[in-house]
């Protein structure tokens, strides 16, 4: 019997196409410019071409993942394929099942003339899915084939899900459970999107004044970057500890990632392996990576006389460290130059990034990103979890997007500020809890004008 396929479907970035899916039982995509799809020949480079040619200002890095997606609405989902819609409206997952083929229809909202039909089954909150659900799920794309995580979603189509409680739930990690969206979140999350670059360290400058604050803000450089002083992040970030952090890099991250050039990833950090050279009195201390980005951990060393199918391989400081049983559940870390010398068991993977070309941090962030988990799926096929190997061969062509070098490194280098924050976080957690969101909230309200 094959196996389910489940897609998951945005409807806009503002959830502007909700009441098209959930009221007109469809689902669609936009890219209006190029027509009817059906027009187009069944092969990605023709797809590739109508991009171009419908969407001349794009950037070259663009015109691959817009054609995909278009290209696997037409020619990929099949009728009797689940679907998964993350409504932004009602805060729920809708789940359905694909009950037509592609059709294009302006009448409806001409903004989403390709659509499919759907008969929606049931809608799900979100806290029935544990965080790496909801993380997949959170795709950047507008289509994306839903894989780490396909089993969770077909038990709750099936009914079968619960809501998992958060001591139960390892995909939470360090993060707590996502109960409700506060108003606090909203306005975190609109900043983010809306000041961006220089603006944002003047808005970021401008609110840490008005508490008291001394600031410090560089002048705009030609990366268009944040740089504010150490003291002033830590504060702005301080009240809603790492997952505000991690928002905030996300969209540094997306500022110098966006519309540049892609290379697979062996161009730019090849397989590196380096077996080890067995002595039977020799120890060999090992290394592993923790699911969910959470960095690295030592195993106990191994004597070399009891060393049998092991096959262990040394790792060097900067390689990027990678379980191939686990690298769709995000266990993908970079090496520290204290752990240079390690061992990782034969089930790791190494890539060493090329100095001048690739920094070891910036490849990680994008791999453990959402665009960069779907390729990783892509490359660990199967649904089982002790199926789920990751072929060196696709790993090694996933298409990451490359800037420059320079704006690496200052990504890198806000990557570090970050992680001193995230300290000072656990330090001042409790004294400072409440305190950003009341001056937001007097900012927002206009209370404290005058």
């Amino acid at each position: 019997m094959p196996e389910q396929i489940i897609w998951g479907i945005h409807a806009g970035r503002t959830g502007d196409a909700d009441s098209l899916f959930l009221k007109r039982n469809c689902i669609g995509l936009g890219w209006e410019r190029i027509g009817d799809l059906a027009a187009i020949a069944p092969d990605r480079e023709a797809f590739k071409a109508s991009v171009i040619a419908a969407y001349p200002e794009k950037k070259p890095g663009a015109i691959p993942n817009n054609a995909g997606q278009l290209f696997r609405f037409v020619q990929e989902i099949q009728v009797g394929d689940l679907v998964a819609y993350p409504s932004k409206q009602d805060r729920q997952i809708h789940l359905g099942r694909i009950t037509g083929g592609y059709r294009y229809d302006t009448s409806l909202e001409p903004g989403y003339p390709n659509l499919r039909g759907v008969q929606w089954v049931r809608a799900v909150p979100r806290t029935h899915f544990t965080q790496g659900a909801l993380y997949e799920i959170g795709s950047a794309m507008s289509l994306f084939q839903i894989k780490n995580y396909a089993d969770e979603f077909l038990a709750a189509f099936e009914g079968k899900g619960s809501q998992p409680a958060v001591e139960a739930d390892e995909t939470v990690a360090e993060v707590a459970e996502d109960i409700e969206e506060t108003t606090r979140d909203f306005i975190l999350k609109t900043l983010a999107q809306e000041l961006k670059g220089h603006p944002f360290a003047q808005f970021v400058g401008h609110l840490l004044n008005t508490m008291g604050y001394r600031t410090r803000i560089s002048p705009a450089g030609p990366d268009g970057g944040v740089d504010i002083s150490g003291d002033a992040l830590r504060l702005f970030i301080n009240n809603d500890e790492a997952s505000r952090l991690e928002m905030f890099l996300m969209s540094s991250f997306r500022e110098i990632a966006g519309g540049v050039e892609e290379r697979p990833l062996e161009e730019i950090a090849p397989l590196t392996r380096r077996p080890a050279e067995i002595s039977l009195e020799a120890e060999y201390p090992g290394i592993s990576a923790r699911s969910f980005g959470r960095g690295t951990f030592h195993n106990p060393s191994l004597l070399g006389s009891d060393i049998t199918w092991q096959k262990p391989y040394e790792v060097k400081a900067r390689d990027i460290l990678v379980s191939n049983i686990k690298t769709w559940e995000g266990a993908i870390a970079v090496v520290s130059p204290e752990d240079d010398g390690r061992f990782g068991s034969h089930r790791y993977l190494t890539f060493a990034p090329k100095d001048g070309v690739a920094t070891p941090r910036y490849v990680c962030f994008y791999l453990l990103s959402p665009e960069g988990l779907h390729y990783v799926g892509e490359a660990s096929p199967g649904s089982a979890d002790r199926n789920r190997t990751t072929g060196s061969r696709a790993m090694q062509a996933i298409p990451v997007p490359v800037p420059s070098y320079d704006a690496q490194l200052w990504f890198d280098g806000l990557f570090e500020k970050a992680n001193e924050v995230k300290q000072v976080i656990e330090q001042t957690r409790v004294e400072r809890a409440a305190l950003l969101p009341s001056i937001l909230n007097e900012i927002f309200t206009g209370v404290g004008d005058g």
